[in-house]
């Protein structure tokens, strides 16, 4: 088989799955939908809190703080991951919802739900998390976690201002790659809600 076939089946196997729920919301109405995002992010701060209890004193100061849930499914070498979560401006409480795509290169395999903390530590951090955009990256991961068995190690570099605290929820992990993040608005769950909504 010619390689490159043996290499794109992956990734469109990937690209189908994560289209298709790996990470779901939970809602019919906006306000449900919006509901669900925010539930999700108070459970990251309650178990990154749990796990060292000074993220609360550092997310509390810092100009701003992510939440995200995402799902990943990597196979050899590409993958990719789709997730959404919300973006907190700690000085004025405005709420930004988020969606997010990771392209991923590199030996391995992935196929895990994962939650994760970002820290914001400049305005300029945070301004840039609002106005979305592209990133690029490194991350290594070992895991293997089905509800309470197992559990991981895993290591995101993005450079720059940010602190990134990661949750493995489910599933298994073993990889090392490089990585293109693409963070921007979820605008459904950013418009002005309907009176009848």
């Amino acid at each position: 088989m010619d390689l490159s076939r043996l290499l794109a089946l992956p990734l469109l196997l990937a690209a189908a799955a994560a289209g298709t729920g790996c990470v779901a919301f939970s809602g019919d109405t906006l306000e449900e939908r919006r509901a669900y995002v925010r539930e999700i992010r108070d459970e990251i701060l309650v178990e990154a809190y749990e796990d060292d209890p000074s993220l609360r004193e550092r997310v509390e100061e810092a100009p701003g703080y992510v939440a995200m849930n995402t799902g990943v499914i990597k196979i050899l070498v590409p993958g990719i991951a789709k997730g959404f979560g919300v973006v907190v401006d700690n000085r004025t409480g405005k709420e930004t919802f988020l969606s997010n795509w990771v392209i991923l290169a590199g030996l391995g395999i992935e196929v895990c739900s994962r939650r994760g903390l970002v820290i914001l530590e400049t305005e300029e951090a945070l301004r840039a998390v609002e106005e979305g955009g592209w990133d690029f990256g490194a991350e290594m991961s070992a895991g293997l976690k089905f509800g309470n068995f197992g559990g991981d190690l895993d290591t995101t570099s993005l450079g720059g201002d940010t602190e990134i605290i990661r949750y493995f929820q489910n599933g298994v992990s073993l990889h090392a790659s490089l990585i293109w993040v693409h963070i921007g608005e979820y605008e459904s769950l950013n418009r002005p809600a309907d009176p009848g909504n």
